[in-house]
């Protein structure tokens, strides 16, 4: 089943990124949306930032993009695993405020 949202956010190993952005995520984004972080082959300390940020919320989700790891590779990736009526290609240093959608 489609969620309404689906914010996709390629990483490149910004660890210290991944929890204000959960935090914002879940903070100011309705409850019928997800966010998909999108790696490829990314640093352990980034792998285990996403790892405890998967625990936080089930809204969480994490996709490895088979190959490359360019911005647009990993959209696509992550294009093709969620499922939702719209899509936000976000990057990893936004923060959401309660009532931007």
């Amino acid at each position: 089943m489609a969620v309404e949202l689906a914010v996709l956010v390629p990483v490149l190993d910004r660890p210290q990124n991944v929890v204000p952005l959960v935090e914002s995520f879940l903070a100011g984004c309705p409850e019928d949306s997800e966010l998909w972080f999108l790696v490829h082959e990314d640093t352990d300390e980034e792998l285990m930032a996403l790892t405890k940020a998967l625990l936080t919320s089930d809204r969480i989700h994490l996709s490895f993009a088979p190959t490359g790891q360019s911005w647009p590779i990993k959209i696509n990736a992550g294009v093709e695993c969620a499922r939702a009526d719209w899509f936000l290609f976000a990057a990893d240093d936004i923060a959401f405020q309660p009532g931007w959608w």
